[in-house]
């Protein structure tokens, strides 16, 4: 031990002894490090097993609470991650409860596979200020809509209504994908699609946000699409095949949208429009979007590919456009307006009118109060231009259809064209004479080309005034069939000068120009079933300055219409009438003249109608001048003719003795009374004609211009004047209607 001892003792020495560093405790690194991740593992469980269970019931309490109730959310599975600032949610159910279900309020069922919130800034939650969030994922969203009674409003925005009062929400992008949604406020009505997105970039929840004009609720640009929608209402069921709508560039989109009437379309109207319409592409452009909750619709162009439209109005008619608008948007301003191969039909309008290649253009239109009375405004646009294909509408319907291959106008150039344009009847003329009760008029015209030009739009779609500069029909071709054994129509007719100021509307027309036009008439008397014809072929003229407007007439009190024409492909006809306008009396004046002809042309009319068959006679010359007013026609013939013989006719059925006594009264009538020559002898002065007959008011201004030709041919022949005046009365149309059948 003492050896021990003494190995350990240390020699002396003469220097002083070394100094010996101190000893640094060793610092355990390890140990901190184990605390740290044991820390970290204690806070990631009491993550996973506090905070999520937390926030779950958080989440479900905070819905129930601010919803007073009426509203339970379910979750299935919530987690968050800390380190990636993430919160994660899967099987979302948001029910209504049973006691909101009881009432008309409106209920909402919200089911969706997963919502995925990405890049939460937590300092920010954590300092209360505006918190950024990377991106919001809501996936395969399901939701549900009952009821119609919205619940109380909330006047509070909804940046002011964030949980735990935040100052608001930063949030990058935001995606609801594969959406679907539904709404049933009725059993009868219904609005739903099967599959939508919707994506918003750069949404600022917050009260700067809202007041930023440059954002769109609250973003700065939505993106949306939505496919295979469905709506019933109204008396309707609309399908969907897709929309598109993007806030950046004012683009919506929709194809293939389809519009079903529940009853079909028909003649009969009733309290609400039908329509079907199906419409492939609908584009509207350059949508300024910021401006709609100011009640702004501003938008470039609005283009409708292919519409193919039919509906029935309601029986009462709508209000005008701009007070169905204003509701929605007081100010409503489109740059253009487009249809491209279009297609329409009206039914249930007397008109029936249809149409077939559609293209409409108009230029800045105004759906406001002040433009639909504004100078220089047509319906709301400064412009419009139409052109279709094959059209029809119905004339004195179901009489007669007006057809056409093809119609243009344009409100810039004020004009007007139909081309290949026809009028022709619905129905036989036994069935349209039967159908109305009296003898009709069987017309067909037509003509390759109506043009208009002058015209007043503006006059016409704002006051109802119809101006019209001139109005050309070239090469017209008509054909006028008729029959006297059914009675004369009971009622005055409406083809007669007076009739003009009974006119349930106010025009004015400058020129009215007619080339090269032929008429056919076709006429089967009550005496003979054989028909007689009459024609004016090359027909060309023009009635200036027909109008109804007491302003108009004052400056310009007289309408004047001449005319020229082959009658009867021999003798060339002028004519000049002059017509006071707006007489009460429907007083007007004729001039005329016909050219060298023989008589026989006259066998066509006369000869048929039994009257008599000029054997023999040409005239040389044939002046007339009339005047004609409500009780009838006065004037005078001065015609020129030589060799005259006629021969009276009996009817079809006349046998025996009455044939025989017609025959003897037809020797005496060409012995004794007719003028075979006028003047009877060279050099002698010409016997003049007297134009005199009573006016039918039944009957048109035609009939009683026929009647002063026939009374003052007669009498210039040497028929004595009463006699004369009586023939040019006479009508053959019988009392009754004949038989069903009889016609034929």
């Amino acid at each position: 031990m003492l050896a021990f001892c003494r190995y350990l003792t240390v020699p002396a020495s003469t220097s002083a002894p070394a100094a010996v560093p101190p000893v640094r405790p060793r610092v355990r690194w390890g140990w901190w490090l184990v605390a740290g991740l044991g820390l970290v593992a204690g806070l990631a469980l009491a993550v996973h097993f506090l905070l999520d269970p937390w926030l779950r019931r958080q989440a479900e309490t905070q819905v129930a609470r601010r919803t007073h109730g009426r509203y339970q959310l379910r979750l299935r599975e919530l987690h968050t991650s800390l380190w990636r600032r993430t919160l994660t949610v899967r099987g979302i159910d948001l029910v209504p409860t049973p006691a909101l279900l009881a009432t008309d309020s409106l209920a909402l069922r919200l089911h969706a596979s997963s919502l995925r919130v990405a890049g939460i800034g937590l300092g920010a939650l954590l300092r209360r200020q505006v918190v950024p969030i990377d991106s919001l994922v809501l996936q395969a969203p399901h939701l549900r809509l009952t009821g119609r009674r919205l619940p109380a409003n909330n006047p509070k925005p909804l940046h002011q209504r964030l949980p735990r009062q935040l100052p608001g929400l930063r949030l990058g992008y935001l995606s609801i994908q594969e959406g679907q949604a539904a709404y049933r406020p009725t059993t009868a009505d219904s609005i739903s699609f099967r599959r939508g997105t919707l994506v918003g970039q750069d949404i600022l929840l917050a009260a700067a946000g809202a007041a930023d004009t440059q954002r769109v609720v609250y973003a700065a640009a939505w993106q949306l699409r939505v496919a295979d929608g469905q709506a019933k209402g109204y008396g309707h069921r609309l399908q969907l095949g897709a929309l598109g709508f993007a806030t950046k560039s004012g683009l919506l989109r929709i194809d293939s949208l389809r519009v079903r009437p529940l009853v079909p379309i028909s003649n009969r109207r009733s309290e609400l429009v039908r329509v079907a319409l199906s419409l492939p592409v609908v584009r509207l452009t350059g949508l300024q979007v910021r401006s709609l909750r100011q009640g702004r619709f501003t938008a470039d162009t609005l283009r409708l590919q292919g519409p193919d439209l039919s509906f029935t109005p309601a029986r009462q008619p709508p209000p005008p456009l701009h007070e169905l608008v204003a509701g929605v948007f007081p100010r409503f301003r489109l740059g253009s307006f487009l249809v491209v191969d279009g297609r329409v039909r009206a039914a249930g309008l007397s008109m029936a009118p249809r149409a077939e290649q559609v293209m409409v253009q108009a230029q800045d239109l105004r759906l406001e109060k002040a433009a639909s009375q504004a100078p220089g405004r047509i319906f709301y646009g400064r412009s419009w231009g139409v052109r279709t294909g094959p059209g029809s509408m119905l004339l004195d319907a179901p009489y007669y259809r007006l057809a056409y291959q093809r119609l243009d106008f344009s409100t810039t150039g004020k004009t007007l064209r139909l081309s290949n344009i026809g009028v022709q009847p619905t129905m036989s003329l036994e069935a349209l004479s039967r159908r109305k009760g009296h003898q009709m008029s069987h017309i067909r015209l037509w003509a390759p080309q109506l043009q208009a030009t002058g015209i007043d739009w503006a006059a016409l779609t704002q006051r109802g005034y119809l101006k019209v500069g001139e109005l050309a029909l070239p090469r017209p071709v008509l054909r006028v069939s008729g029959d006297g054994r059914y009675p004369i129509n009971p009622r005055l007719s409406v083809v007669t000068p007076e009739a003009l100021r009974r006119l349930p509307f106010q025009f004015e027309l400058g020129r009215l120009r007619i080339q090269r036009g032929d008429i056919w008439f076709r006429y089967r008397s009550a005496r003979s079933p054989q028909l007689g014809r009459v024609s004016l072929t090359q027909l060309s003229g023009t009635l200036t300055n027909l109008s109804n407007n007491p302003r108009r007439v004052r400056v310009a009190p007289v309408a004047v219409a001449r005319a020229t024409a082959l009658f009867q492909q021999r003798s060339r006809v002028g004519v000049t009438i002059r017509l006071p306008l707006l007489r009460a009396d429907g007083r007007h004046t004729a001039t005329g003249t016909f050219s060298r002809a023989p008589f026989s042309i006259l066998n066509p009319i006369t000869v048929p109608g039994r009257s008599a068959r000029f054997k023999s006679g040409d005239v040389d010359q044939v002046r007339f001048a009339f005047t004609a007013d409500r009780q009838g026609v006065r004037g005078q013939m001065w015609a020129a003719y030589s060799n005259l013989k006629l021969e009276l006719l009996t009817e079809h059925k006349d046998q025996g003795v009455k044939k025989l006594l017609v025959k003897a009264k037809s020797k005496l009538v060409d012995g004794l009374l007719i003028r075979n020559n006028n003047p009877r002898k060279p050099g002698q002065e010409l016997k003049i004609g007297v134009i005199e007959s009573s006016r039918d008011r039944r009957l048109s201004v035609f009939a009683i211009w026929q009647q002063a030709l026939i009374s003052g041919m007669l009498h210039s022949m040497g028929v004595p004047r009463g006699i004369a005046k009586k023939t040019s009365e006479a009508s053959s149309a019988p009392k009754t209607m004949p038989p069903p059948g009889s016609l034929r």
